[in-house]
C-alpha cells in the first residue's frame, strides 16, 4: 500500500511540474508574439511618420565587385540614412564604380531637404518598400540618388541605391526610431 501511495505522489509531481513548465512555455510565446506585433507597429507608425533611421550593417558593394567574389563589408554601425519629415541626412560607404568625377570622399554623404519619399505596403503584405529620390543640385556636378529600400515588419532593411554618376550599389541594416539628438 506504501509503495502505491508513493508511486502516485510521484505520479502527482511529475504531472503538476509538467504543468508548470507547458505555463511558463506558452507565457513566453505569448511574449515572443506580443514583442514582435509591438516592433512591427513601431516600424509602421515610423514609416507612415517618415521619422526613422536605417543603421547600415553590411554594403556598399556593386553588382561588379559581388561578381568578383569580393566579399561583403561589415559595418561598424557608423553609417546610416535618417528621415525626419522634411530632411534627410545619409552617410554611406561605397566601394562601386563611378562614372564622373566627384571631389569630395569616397562614401556618399548627403544633407537635404530637396527630395521625394513615396510609401507603400509591400505587394505580400509583409513590410513597406520605400523610394526616396535626391536632387543635389547645388554645386558643379549635381549628384541624384534613388534609394530604394524593402523593410520587413520585424525592420530589417534591404536597400538598393542608384546615382546618376555611380555605379548601383547595394545594403542591408535595420530600421529603427530616430535617436533623440536627431
Amino acid at each position: 500500500m506504501r509503495k502505491h501511495i508513493l508511486i502516485t505522489a510521484i505520479t502527482i509531481l511529475i504531472i503538476s511540474c509538467s504543468s508548470t513548465a507547458n505555463t511558463a512555455k506558452s507565457k513566453t510565446q505569448v511574449s515572443k508574439e506580443e514583442s514582435k506585433h509591438l516592433v512591427a507597429q513601431s516600424t509602421d507608425r515610423n514609416i507612415s511618420d517618415s521619422t526613422f533611421m536605417i543603421e547600415i550593417l553590411h554594403g556598399g558593394e556593386s553588382s561588379y565587385s559581388m561578381t568578383l567574389g569580393l566579399p561583403r563589408l561589415t559595418m561598424s554601425g557608423n553609417y546610416f540614412l535618417k528621415v525626419d519629415k522634411d530632411k534627410l541626412d545619409v552617410y554611406l560607404p561605397y566601394s562601386g564604380k563611378r562614372t564622373g568625377a566627384i571631389l569630395n570622399g569616397g562614401g556618399i554623404e548627403v544633407d537635404t531637404s530637396d527630395f521625394e519619399i513615396s510609401t507603400k505596403q509591400s505587394r505580400r503584405g509583409d513590410g513597406w518598400d520605400i523610394e526616396i529620390k535626391t536632387d543635389d543640385s547645388e554645386g558643379g556636378s549635381p549628384e541624384r540618388f534613388v534609394f530604394s529600400i524593402k523593410v520587413s515588419k520585424s525592420g530589417h532593411v534591404s536597400m538598393g541605391l542608384r546615382s546618376n554618376s555611380r555605379e548601383s550599389v547595394s545594403y542591408t541594416g535595420k530600421l529603427s526610431e530616430l535617436p533623440s539628438d536627431k
